[in-house]
């Protein structure tokens, strides 16, 4: 009897939903940064008039709603949209994971992700948002935000410096021929070149070696850096393998 109730609670959900909850297939028809409503917000459309009202205000004009989305089957479909409002910045998203209903309501389960310290960002005002679809209902739609896990920190450029009086273009070459270097961008007029290796050739620190043994080259760096481990600064810092701590905003 124990095992039957603990099997019973077991199907209940977290965020609202219940034993008689059922997944809801849908469709993601646009997601995107840039929104005029700055506003935090979950809307469903039920009507080509409801529609075209949301993609004015979403759009600030009075263009027309893309044909991606004018051909819904009102009668068999609705359309949702869920904003996360005004961020101060770019790197912030929302997916829509899953789509659920219950006796009571539709539940949108989100996805929501903040900038990674490894990307380049752009400085403007984004509104993150998705559009799907879903089959339609009478019931009131509610967004449920869980924090998407971390990106890991991805296998980094190599910045290159060379000695004084260095033949760049001899170097480029080697660099160039050797298999785990997949992109070498050399700038002359800076002499400094920017390395692309494969990861699935050469670890980092395989990577860093390889290019610091090319004759003529001064300092590799890696862009992200590498972690530091430890409290003293400890790990393989960029300084270990021939340089300073200075990184590549590309």
């Amino acid at each position: 009897m124990i095992k039957f109730i603990l099997s019973l609670l077991a199907l209940i959900t977290t965020d609202g939903l219940t034993m008689a909850s059922k997944v809801l297939q849908f469709t993601s028809v646009e997601q995107g940064s840039n929104s005029y409503l700055t506003t935090a917000t979950t809307q469903s459309c039920r009507t080509h008039d409801e529609l075209n009202s949301l993609w004015q205000r979403h759009h600030g004009n009075s263009d027309p709603v893309p044909s991606t989305l004018d051909t819904n089957d009102f009668d068999s479909n609705m359309v949702l949209f869920v904003s996360l409002g005004d961020k101060p910045n770019g790197g912030y998203g929302i997916t829509v994971e899953s789509v659920t209903e219950d006796e009571s309501e539709i539940v949108l389960t989100c996805l929501t992700s903040d900038p990674s310290p490894f990307d380049m960002l752009t400085m403007a005002v984004t509104q993150p948002y998705e559009i799907v679809t879903v089959p339609k209902s009478d019931k009131p739609v509610r967004s449920v935000f869980k924090e998407a896990p971390p990106r890991p920190r991805p296998f980094p450029m190599f910045l290159l410096t060379f000695d004084e009086g260095a033949d760049l273009g001899k170097i480029e070459k080697q660099m160039k021929e050797l298999d785990a270097v997949l992109d070498v961008n050399l700038m002359e007029s800076v002499k400094i070149a920017i390395v692309k290796c494969d990861e699935e050739q050469v670890s980092e620190a395989e990577a860093m070696v390889l290019l610091q043994v090319i004759d003529g080259v001064a300092t590799v760096e890696m862009d992200p850096p590498p972690p530091q481990q430890g409290a003293d600064g400890g790990g393989m810092g960029g300084g270990d393998m021939g340089g300073g701590d200075m990184g590549i905003n590309f």
